[in-house]
């Protein structure tokens, strides 16, 4: 009888070291597949920005549409005849006639989630007023506002409808104007959905804090949480798909992918304003980001990030070269090369 429990206890030990040995292994097939799925998923939206390029000769803008809606209306919807979604792109027009209110599209229409628009590794939250969640953003480059006080851009909706990035508010580019090169240009990237019962924990979530630079930003920080004194905005960035407030639309190239994300205020308890929203997800040590040639990278934490003091894009002795905007746009980015691959005509040597 004693040998028999000793038999068992020797062979409970030795499955407990084989699912120490293999779990590792488990949990990385699992990160992989999750990687791998939301890599396939800023694919099919990179053939239905290529597909939107090709009808209309542009790229949507990151927010734009009709009076009705505000001008607000992101360039998700628009992009949904080209993702193979035709049914959802002829409810939204016989729902809304693409007038409705953007922060409640299609309310009250669809019990689940949109898959296509949702990284699998994220923690999904529950539902706002019965919108899809939205993983992914549309890159505005290394500054979302221009202004000549110097305020960072952290002013209301943003007053310059053009962007150092591929996409802008009521503003549409084509190939033409990514002059550092469509493999060199980020179009889309991830913004993870936040967790609604962990405002310390910076990525998804945005403290609500005007920063001027991204250095301001970062200093929200500490041990990769934010710090007790830092109020965070109750809204969650990923929760409303067809807006497009840059709440909800938009990452710049300037903060480091995963490092904090700052505004003064979003909707709808607040105004929609510029500020620092950088890229995230919860894949281990990056996020995955969709070039403006169709090809998905892997952007590492660490990505090079320059001079994060700056509050412009541009060196000093630039900023009197013209009145603007023409004074911002053909500059190199002074955030190093997250903020180069975010500028689509910096004249960036590669």
């Amino acid at each position: 009888m004693k040998q028999a429990w000793i038999n068992v206890g020797v062979a409970v030990g030795c499955f407990c070291l084989l699912l120490a040995l293999l779990l590792p292994a488990v949990m990385k097939a699992r990160e992989d597949a999750r990687r791998s799925q939301c890599k396939n998923n800023l694919k099919q939206w990179g053939l239905a920005l290529h597909n939107y390029h090709d009808t209309y000769n542009m790229f949507p803008p990151y927010a734009g549409g009709t009076h009705e809606n505000g001008e607000r209306l992101a360039g998700f919807p628009m992009m949904i005849p080209m993702f193979e979604s035709g049914p959802l792109w002829e409810e939204i027009v016989t729902s809304s006639g693409q007038g409705g209110d953007p922060m409640k599209m299609l309310e009250g229409k669809y019990d689940s989630e949109f898959e296509g628009m949702l990284c699998p590794a994220a923690n999904v939250p529950s539902r706002v007023d019965t919108q899809f969640h939205r993983s992914y953003v549309f890159n505005v480059g290394d500054q979302l506002d221009f202004r000549d006080e110097g305020d960072g851009g952290v002013e209301d909706f943003p007053n310059r409808m053009k962007t150092r990035g591929p996409f802008g508010w009521r503003s549409c580019v084509n190939w033409r104007e990514i002059t550092d090169g469509t493999s060199n240009t980020i179009a889309m990237g991830e913004r993870d959905l936040g967790t609604p019962d962990d405002a310390r924990d910076p990525v998804g979530r945005v403290a609500r804090v005007a920063a001027t630079s991204p250095a301001d930003c970062l200093k929200l920080v500490s041990d990769r949480r934010y710090v007790g004194s830092v109020a965070v905005l109750s809204e969650l960035s990923g929760e409303r798909w067809a807006s497009g407030h840059p709440m909800y639309s938009v990452f710049l190239t300037a903060v480091p992918p995963n490092g904090p994300s700052c505004a003064a205020s979003a909707p709808p308890s607040g105004k929609s304003v510029g500020g620092w929203f950088t890229a995230s997800s919860r894949h281990i040590g990056g996020v995955n980001v969709l070039m403006c040639d169709g090809a998905v990278r892997f952007i590492n934490n660490n990505i090079n990030t320059g001079d994060l003091s700056a509050i412009r894009p541009v060196l000093k002795e630039d900023e009197n070269d013209g009145p603007l905007p023409n004074k911002f746009w053909h500059r190199p980015s002074r955030y190093g090369v997250w903020g180069h691959l975010g500028s689509m005509d910096g004249l960036e040597a590669w």
